[in-house]
């Protein structure tokens, strides 16, 4: 710290604390004192230089000084010199125009008006298809003083709209159709040609093919490109019939629907005529044999009862009581030959008394078969199963988790092996019954009690 500012900090020190010992204010309200008295006398002095140097820069431009001049004269940045000329224009102060090579360059028609008059020209002039740089030539001034000393000061007022440049949009002629490449192209459109396939025809990219499409449908409408037939993508068709996009397709492969095909994926387009005869190829009108009320069902999913819950749970009792009451010989003809093994062997099965219950996730890798697999097992009770004593599922805190028998999955596994994976999927390794515990996590999942 400079000599005098040491002396300025000791003052200012002294003086606080003799106000602090006379008064009964803090020094935290004293501060918001004393810096809204420091800023109020911030603002008046810099109001006053302002005033000072507004009537410095009017009395060197009345001698015909250039700003340059001025600038170098008093000692201040460029900048704040055309600042203040420009409050001084905005006053409506007259200010007199330049001199020497300036004024050849901008010599004023309106020299003598007032900056109001001035605004008015512009104005008036801004109203036609003239540019900026014409009205500058007209008035006699530069474009860069137009723009940033009248058109931005009244564009921000509102008394000028503001325009696009170039002297607003120009209005561009609707295109014409009736030459041979654009009548070539609405045909093309109309018989549902690809871009692709239009650019190679003309010669153009497929983006320039995109941009006449565009134009077409801006000036004309889209009925111009509108294809002489209505026609539905797959997915549209599956919004309106309310099936699934693969029994779509089938559908119009069995019942010789005429589709047609576009773009490099062939994507499928249906006739909108024949929804219809799509719907009835894939769904018909059944009776439920439960309660009797027609409903509609796909043709290929074989079904004899509604949707309705109470109609399902009486057709899968019925089910499950037919299967119990069929033989056992005939049963095993509808499956696989290791399910049919499976079944002799577990049937002839005695579980022990003193048997290790396994929880699905140490079954299913015990067994080493998939998921699906080892729940039709489950459902179709092939093999045996027992509830936990405490553990609920989170979902249903009613329904028990189930235990699966240890020795009953190495037969499982013991038969899947020898018939082999049937998707050629590699063994798994068996896990011992012993070591249940180096199955890591998953002998959290699952729970392995035993009987009691």
């Amino acid at each position: 710290m400079r000599p005098k500012e040491e002396n300025v900090v000791a003052t200012i020190d002294s003086f606080i604390d003799s106000i602090l010992a006379v008064s009964d204010l803090t020094a935290e309200e004293l501060w918001r004192i004393a810096s809204r008295q420091v800023a109020r006398r911030a603002n008046a002095a810099a109001e006053q230089t302002s005033a000072l140097l507004k009537q410095q820069v009017l009395e060197l431009r009345q001698e015909g000084k250039i700003l340059k001049t001025i600038a170098a004269d008093l000692h201040e940045p460029m900048w704040k010199i055309i600042r203040v000329s420009a409050e001084l224009l905005r006053d409506g102060v007259s200010i007199p125009m330049k001199t020497g090579k300036e004024r050849k360059r901008y010599k004023s028609r309106y020299s003598g008006l007032r900056r109001e008059e001035l605004e008015e020209k512009i104005i008036a002039l801004r109203a036609g298809p003239m540019h900026n740089k014409k009205i500058a030539q007209e008035l006699g001034i530069s474009s860069g003083t137009l723009q940033q000393e009248f058109i931005r000061y009244l564009i921000k007022e509102g008394r000028l709209p503001k325009r696009p440049p170039f002297g607003g949009k120009q209005e561009r002629k609707p295109i014409d159709l009736t030459t041979e490449r654009n009548q070539k192209i609405i045909a093309m459109s109309k018989d549902l040609r690809t871009l692709d396939e239009m650019g190679t025809v003309f010669g153009i990219t497929r983006e320039r093919v995109r941009q006449i499409r565009m134009r077409i449908i801006c000036d004309h409408g889209e009925a111009v490109l509108a294809p002489g037939e209505e026609f539905l993508t797959v997915p549209e068709a599956v919004k309106q019939i309310g099936a699934n996009p693969s029994i779509v397709r089938r559908a119009c492969c069995q019942a010789n629907i005429p589709v047609r095909k576009r773009g490099k994926g062939n994507r499928i387009l249906i006739d909108a005529h024949d929804i219809e005869k799509l719907k009835e190829a894939i769904f018909e009108e059944r009776v439920c044999i439960i309660c009797k009320t027609p409903f509609t069902a796909y043709r290929t999913r074989p079904g004899c009862a509604c949707i309705s819950p109470a109609c399902r749970k009486e057709r899968e009792k019925q089910c499950m009581k037919y299967l119990r009451q069929k033989p056992a010989d005939q049963r095993a003809k509808d499956i696989s030959p290791w399910h049919r093994e499976l079944m002799e062997r577990l049937a002839s099965y005695a579980i022990p008394e003193d048997e290790t219950w396994l929880g699905s996730a140490l079954a299913i890798k015990r067994s080493g078969v998939s998921y699906m697999q080892f729940s039709w097992l489950r459902m179709k009770k092939i093999i045996h199963t027992r509830p936990h004593p405490t553990r609920r599922w989170i979902v249903d805190k009613q329904r028990p988790v189930m235990l699966y028998s240890a020795s009953e999955m190495d037969i499982v596994r013991e038969v899947y092996e020898k018939y082999g994976s049937p998707r050629g999927k590699p063994k798994q390794k068996t896990i011992p019954a012993t070591d249940q515990k180096s199955v890591g996590k998953e002998s959290v999942k699952s729970v392995i009690i035993a009987a009691s």
